[in-house]
């Protein structure tokens, strides 16, 4: 089962995260300043996701497209997000 946050501005619906479980797991075993800047992303995410995200290229003949991708901790990990 997925998580979702979901979150309203004044009304409007902005974008929803979704965590897949194995993902949620992670965020639990990051130290507290690496996940302080995740959970920054993840508001920034919800209001413009394309604005702090770049897009990943097709890799060994995957389709990667519609995917996006941030670097946090000094580039020691990465979300996807699609």
């Amino acid at each position: 089962m997925n998580t979702a946050l979901r979150v309203r501005q004044e009304g409007k619906k902005l974008f929803e995260i979704v965590l897949f479980p194995e993902a949620v797991a992670d965020l639990d075993l990051l130290d507290d300043d690496v996940y302080t800047e995740v959970d920054s992303y993840f508001e920034r995410l919800k209001i413009n996701p394309l604005a702090c995200s770049l897009p990943l290229h097709d890799l060994d003949g995957r389709d990667l497209r519609g995917y996006r991708k941030i670097y946090v901790a000094n580039a020691t990990y990465r979300i996807i997000i699609k």
